[in-house]
């Protein structure tokens, strides 16, 4: 029932884009600093690339001996939309829904990937799932040497393998998932574009 009555007025609130973390960190500082007697915001760790990540604690009363919900959002950098849904949730909880922190303490993490959802503001986009660690994406032993290529400059990263018999590449020899340019000289010959 809570959840309804939380959830509701945000179906009727129309959502032009999501915020940056800049934003969400600024959202989240008002709540704290416009309702200090029932909020309070924390940075609980720091990801690979630097970018906060926060906590804010909702609650009245002895909010450490209150039963507690905690509220995760953006867990991985596409989902845009939770990260604005915990935020939607916070601004209620301190506005019109205030009585439900008399017996309860919330714990709202907006954003537990901030690296990865700053990539949706970038100029290429392309799904990003977590944070500024080093990865081995192409699995070859090397980590985060690769970058993403706009290979035909439409703005967003896209991969795709088409089977031509014209084309110039084909399956690499050890692993099927990579393609190589076919090698003429040698009497290779493409299947894929």
């Amino acid at each position: 029932m809570l959840m309804g009555l939380l959830v509701a007025p945000w179906l009727a609130k129309s959502q032009s884009d999501y915020p940056n973390h800049a934003q969400v960190t600024q959202r989240l500082q008002k709540i704290a600093a416009d309702h200090r007697d029932i909020a309070s915001l924390e940075s609980i760790a720091k990801t690979a690339g630097g970018k906060d990540i926060h906590v804010l604690r909702l609650g009245t009363g002895d909010v450490e001996n209150k039963p507690g919900i905690a509220i995760v959002g953006g867990v991985e950098g596409f989902h845009l939309l939770g990260t604005e849904m915990a935020l939607r949730m916070a601004e209620e909880l301190v506005g019109s829904r205030r009585t439900a922190l008399d017996k309860t303490t919330f714990y709202i993490f907006p954003s537990m990937s901030p690296d990865a959802s700053a990539q949706y503001f970038e100029n290429k986009k392309y799904e990003r799932r977590s944070n500024g660690s080093n990865t081995d994406i192409d699995r070859d032993g090397r980590l985060s040497e690769d970058p993403m290529e706009d290979l035909n400059n439409d703005g967003l990263i896209t991969l795709m393998r088409v089977e031509d018999a014209t084309g110039t590449m084909r399956l690499h020899s050890a692993d099927n998932r990579v393609l190589v340019a076919a090698s003429v000289d040698k009497g290779e010959k493409g299947m894929y574009h």
